[in-house]
């Protein structure tokens, strides 16, 4: 195959040209078989990339924002009534409340958002591989497009050759011997088959044009969760947690003088977790 067999088909790295060559002298369209399975394989290596990004972009966001979710509707629970019982005092304020005490619902609100805090710590390792795998998945779906794109260019090129010197060369011995018209209708099958095959392969490569924005922006939002779940949504854990601390000291000495300011200081704090969980997970 010369280089100008692959000029009509813009320019190649070495690398895509030495791929092409190989690929053009692996047509055989003298076989139905083989002409039906070219580039099956590199269609389907394409294929996995799109399933592997499909299920990181299930479980990528998935674990964590589900953990914050959790926690998000605890801290929301937990309003000024439930220090202050203002609303509904005495025993029809703790029937309103499901029958628990304002410590025990601030106890309750504690043990979950600990345990949920405790499985996003847990779940971040996991999320920080998934960012590893949408980089070492980003280099494969790069390797698979180039895969399918050196097929569809070798198949228009053995395409090409056909027209150009196979199908004359056949007419030609048909002319002089009909016995060989059943050739040259197989070899004009088998190119009919071939052509279908570039076109889906072609219609593969424009699919896997989106992949590497795709894995770009799903790595950007991961990182994003990730970040804001190790760094903000954490630390505005920790002080929601030191003011419910300090509500439940106070209900136990029966302080009720700073429960005021105690409950401003916890629903300030909460309303700051749950603008920060709405921005990250959201």
């Amino acid at each position: 195959m010369t280089d100008a067999m692959l000029a009509p088909h813009g320019p190649l790295d070495r690398e895509a040209a030495r791929a092409v060559r190989r690929l053009v002298r692996d047509v055989d369209l003298s076989d139905t078989r083989r002409a039906m399975g070219y580039g099956v394989a590199a269609q389907a290596a394409l294929a996995a990339i799109s399933d592997r990004l499909l299920a990181l972009a299930r479980a990528g966001r998935a674990e964590l924002t589900d953990h914050l979710l959790r926690i998000r509707g605890t801290v929301q629970g937990i309003g000024a009534d439930e220090i202050l019982g203002t609303a509904a005092p005495g025993l029809l304020g703790m029937i309103l409340r499901g029958g628990a005490s304002p410590r025990a619902r601030l106890d309750s609100a504690l043990a979950e958002v600990e345990a949920e805090s405790a499985a996003i710590r847990a779940a971040l390792p996991a999320a920080d591989d998934r960012i590893a795998a949408l980089d070492a998945l980003r280099g494969e779906a790069e390797a698979a497009r180039r895969a399918v794109q050196a097929h569809v260019v070798a198949g228009e090129v053995a395409l090409a050759h056909c027209r150009a010197v196979l199908v004359p060369a056949a007419e030609r011995r048909v002319a002089a011997d009909a016995a060989a018209e059943p050739a040259l209708q197989a070899l004009l099958y088998n190119m009919g088959v071939l052509e279908r095959r570039l076109e889906a392969l072609r219609t593969s490569r424009a699919g896997a044009a989106t992949d590497a924005p795709q894995i770009a922006a799903m790595k950007d939002g991961q990182l994003r969760l990730i970040e804001a779940a190790r760094g903000t949504v954490l630390d505005l854990v920790g002080l929601w947690k030191r003011q419910c601390g300090a509500a439940l000291m106070l209900l136990q000495s029966r302080r009720t003088a700073r429960l005021d300011e105690a409950a401003a200081a916890l629903l300030d704090s909460r309303d700051r977790l749950v603008a920060a969980i709405d921005a990250s997970a959201g």
